[in-house]
């Protein structure tokens, strides 16, 4: 969306409402989280990016799916990775 100037009320409660283009443009719905920051004479708002929440999202999504994350093949790549390797390097075991 190129930058424009829209002009917005504020109402008596201090809401202001963004105009629905720009809900769509920026995929923002119904509790979705803004950042406010002031800046001189000026109010910025910026689209809140909760990471942990499109993580948890696509887990979500990959269990829904059946999906395994590791094969055998995969896993076995990843010897590094296992706590017997780490102990064995480490001279624990």
């Amino acid at each position: 969306m190129p930058n424009t100037n829209i002009v917005v009320k504020i109402d008596a409660q201090g809401r202001i409402v963004i105009p629905a283009k720009i809900r769509q443009t920026l995929n923002l719905t119904p509790g979705s989280k803004l950042i406010l920051k002031v800046r001189g004479n000026s109010i910025i708002l910026t689209k809140y990016d909760d990471l942990e929440k499109r993580i948890q999202v696509w887990y979500e999504t990959m269990q829904k799916m059946k999906i395994e994350a590791f094969t055998a093949e995969i896993e076995s790549t990843f010897k590094w990775m296992s706590e017997d390797y780490v102990k064995k390097k480490l001279g624990l075991d």
